[in-house]
């Protein structure tokens, strides 16, 4: 696994645009038996998120978020 891992992180950080760092994520994604991904980046100056999973499952998540945040 820590090699996956290692390519994982290579592949993204040598990554050119979005459709290739999702690619490198996917690839990693079935390697470890699981079918879906939800990947996030926070730096200082941005935020990336990815997910394959289904808009509507992404937007109840966030909602959930959100909520939690709020209530905090």
């Amino acid at each position: 696994m820590d090699g996956q891992l290692q390519a994982l992180m290579d592949a993204i950080d040598l990554a050119r645009d979005e459709r290739s760092i999702r690619n490198a994520i996917k690839k990693f994604t079935v390697s470890s038996g699981f079918d879906r991904y939800a990947y996030i980046h926070i730096n200082a100056d941005d935020v990336v998120a990815l997910s394959d999973y289904p808009a509507e499952w992404q937007n109840l998540y966030l909602q959930s978020i959100t909520r939690s945040l709020t209530l905090s």
